[in-house]
């Protein structure tokens, strides 16, 4: 039941989205959410003004690059997409979220449009996890400029999980 979550909605342009539904116009970047997406952003509803950037600054640093693939995706690569990421909470530590999406031609004059949900996933991931483990060492070594470097850099992320 954790892993579950409901197929990305098929909606018309305009309709009301499902709860944790949203639609994100590919062309403009204009983005909207169901009230329950702002929730798990920690975000006011009055607050949101609609930019997909608005909802990306509030991702973890490590985590916006898998993001951007998703939100960035090439229109030609039309299909599902799925992915885990971490937002910032005002209070305690990042809330894990998955997103599942779907990339969309547009038709005649529309664009193309990436529909989907997000929904809680902190249930699934621990404080610490691998992957979390695997973006700590990826940021480390992306200012890492020596081989000295790059073995402090390993060390340093590797010691305490392999003990």
């Amino acid at each position: 039941d954790a892993v579950a979550l409901p197929a990305p909605p098929v909606t018309a342009e305009g309709a009301d989205l499902p709860p944790g539904g949203f639609s994100l116009a590919m062309d403009t970047g204009r983005l909207r959410v169901h009230d329950d997406v702002l929730d798990l952003f920690a975000l006011d509803p009055d607050d949101f003004d609609g930019r997909v950037e608005t909802l990306l600054g509030l991702a973890v640093p490590e985590d916006l690059p898998s993001l951007m693939s998703v939100v960035e995706a090439d229109h030609m690569t039309i299909g599902d997409r799925e992915l885990e990421f971490r937002v910032l909470q005002p209070a305690g530590p990042p809330r894990w979220l998955r997103l599942r999406g779907r990339l969309e031609h547009g038709g005649e004059g529309r664009p193309a449009r990436l529909v989907g949900t997000v929904a809680d996933a902190s249930s699934l991931r621990a404080d610490v996890t691998d992957v979390a483990r695997v973006q700590r060492l990826a940021a480390a070594l992306s200012t890492a400029v020596t081989v000295r470097d790059v073995g402090k850099a390993v060390v340093a992320a590797l010691r305490r999980p392999l003990r």
